[in-house]
């Protein structure tokens, strides 16, 4: 290793920050992976073995359990907003940004559903969670009001926050679990009464 009187310089430190990175990468990859099929609550040594890292490097790697999990929620919010298009309003009329919409959520919805309902349940007792799920509704709102920004600039400011409420509550995270485990209903379905439902509450104009 080359040194100098300032200790270890060049590719040996680049190399351990390189490998540093890509096994704390490999730990919240095993996080999601454990979490999407439906294993919500995740130990360490689960985690560890499935990134094929050891349990005390892992406590190298984060600032402990609440950071591992504060970057593995943040890391499934990026997967989350990478899903929602904002389509050009002048590009697209009403019947494809309607559909646009409840596309986005119900493939996001569909994915997410294990992440999503681990981040609920700790919400209350871890506020990292509580943080970055609060962030993410907002996101879901604003992009919301976004895409129907033309239809909704037609009605008075505290009637279009009415149908902006009711379309993020109607089509959320919630209403698909709710449908799915309650209702037994199929994706297909969920599409037709979401796209139903969008159309009746957005303003045609």
């Amino acid at each position: 290793m080359t040194r100098n009187v300032d200790g270890p310089v060049g590719p040996a430190v680049d190399g351990r920050g390189a490998r540093r990175e890509r096994n704390r990468a490999a730990v919240v990859d095993a996080m999601l992976s454990l979490i999407d099929e439906g294993i919500l609550d995740v130990t360490l040594e689960r985690a560890a073995a499935r990134a094929g890292v050891s349990v005390r490097s892992v406590f190298r790697y984060f600032d402990g359990v609440d950071d591992l999990r504060r970057q593995t929620v943040e890391r499934h919010f990026a997967r989350v907003d990478a899903r929602l298009r904002h389509l050009d309003q002048v590009e697209n009329d009403r019947a494809a940004r309607i559909a646009a919409f409840v596309d986005d959520r119900l493939e996001m919805f569909e994915a997410s559903g294990a992440p999503a309902q681990l981040a609920r349940q700790r919400s209350e007792l871890i506020p990292i969670v509580a943080d970055h799920l609060a962030r993410v509704r907002r996101r879901l709102v604003d992009h919301a009001r976004h895409q129907f920004t033309p239809e909704l600039a037609t009605i008075p400011g505290a009637a279009a926050d009415d149908v902006v409420a009711l379309l993020d509550v109607a089509v959320s995270q919630d209403g698909w679990d709710g449908l799915r485990a309650v209702h037994g209903r199929d994706p297909d379905d969920i599409r037709r009464l979401w796209i139903e439902v969008v159309d009746r509450l957005v303003p045609d104009l």
